[in-house]
């Protein structure tokens, strides 16, 4: 799906799925774990900016994406890129939209008709939330820095090491959004987002979303 970056949107699947599995855990990463959680508690409102530069091995220069984001709770998710090229979409309860150069001509659909897009916009709004209550044994997840908090995330399924790495995971300082994502495919690739200029809690137009 070209509107939303590949890379992001495994971010956000094992996030919100591989935190779940306590049984896998230290106590340091499971304490750690529960830190985040509480500290992503009380969020309404998310915004920010985001770079993704992406190092390819069959390119010399790596491929930069840049864009924004902005989020209402419960549902409501806008996720756009600005550069190379202008496309997103939006949703809220249920109703989607999207969009290519121009985003007062977006298109209006359903996400149940959109299974790509459902599957996307849910994984992101459990990552907003804090939500890590799903399960998973494709993954061993660790703490590997204290200051900032970092957790790395180690495919352990077959499926998931024939072409992942790994995948770093930095988040703020007061642990209440990710920092930034390097993303180690099996192949060399790598990807890297960073979020800027995030903003919790502030008023968002509602013009924003569908």
């Amino acid at each position: 799906m070209k509107t939303i970056s590949a890379a992001f949107f495994i971010v956000v699947y094992l996030v919100s799925t591989a935190f779940g599995n306590d049984a896998l855990l230290s106590t340091f990463d499971r304490e750690t774990l529960q830190k985040i959680r509480r500290a992503m508690e009380g969020i309404e409102t998310l915004s920010g900016d985001f770079i993704e530069e992406k190092r390819l091995v069959m390119l010399k220069e790596p491929v930069v994406l840049k864009g924004r984001f902005y989020y209402i709770r419960p549902d409501r998710l806008r996720w756009e890129h600005l550069t190379p090229e202008i496309q997103g979409i939006a949703v809220s309860n249920g109703h989607g939209s999207k969009w290519l150069q121009d985003a007062s001509k977006a298109t209006p659909f359903e996400l149940d008709s959109a299974p790509a897009i459902r599957r996307f916009v849910d994984q992101v709004l459990s990552w907003i939330r804090g939500d890590f209550d799903g399960t998973t044994d494709k993954y061993r997840i660790a703490v590997s820095s204290k200051g900032p908090v970092s957790v790395v995330l180690t495919p352990i399924s077959e499926a998931e090491k024939a072409f992942l790495d790994r995948i770093l995971i930095t988040f703020s300082s007061d642990l209440r959004h990710v920092q930034s994502v390097d993303i180690h495919e099996k192949d060399g690739d790598a990807s890297r987002i960073r979020f800027t200029r995030v903003q919790i809690n502030r008023v968002l137009e509602p013009g924003l979303f569908p």
